[in-house]
């Protein structure tokens, strides 16, 4: 199985890039993983948004499982995205695209390309987002194979 994220902008700040870098590292144990980074969009939210999602469509796989991280979304435990996570490995042999948005958020047509979550009630930067997903990735992986992680 294969995780690609997509994520908007790029990590500017140093230990950001550090935690990223040593939580892809310790998943490269478990998975294929691969980060796309989706240059900001210009001009007004709305075109932003627009060129964003134009981008983000040119890296979806066409047989990809799609999840969107919004605000919107459902909240899923640890637990949970492990479960999401282990169901797909198993029967579906195609690849995992989580999207983050840009400190302006995503586009109403990524919302809808598939499953929405969203990490808390409370509002992140992108920077910090991309690091909880991929810490969150991590547990998920050490939960499906009954590793100890620290709780």
């Amino acid at each position: 199985m294969k995780i690609i994220i997509l994520a908007v902008g790029s990590l500017t700040t140093p230990g950001m890039k550090t935690l990223s870098d040593d939580y892809l590292n310790r998943l490269q144990h478990y998975t294929s993983i691969m980060i796309h980074e989706i240059k900001e969009g210009k001009g007004n939210d709305d075109q932003r948004l627009t060129q964003e999602a134009e981008q983000i469509q040119r890296f979806l796989p066409a047989t990809a499982k799609v999840v969107v991280l919004s605000l919107e979304g459902i909240m899923v435990s640890s637990e949970g995205l492990a479960t999401m996570i282990d169901e797909h490995k198993t029967y579906d042999s195609s690849a995992i695209v989580f999207i983050i948005g840009g400190s302006i958020g995503l586009h109403s047509t990524i919302k809808s390309l598939g499953k929405n979550i969203s990490m808390s009630l409370m509002t992140f930067p992108h920077q910090l987002a991309r690091v909880l997903l991929l810490e969150q990735l991590y547990r998920a992986f050490k939960i499906i194979n009954n590793e100890v992680y620290h709780k």
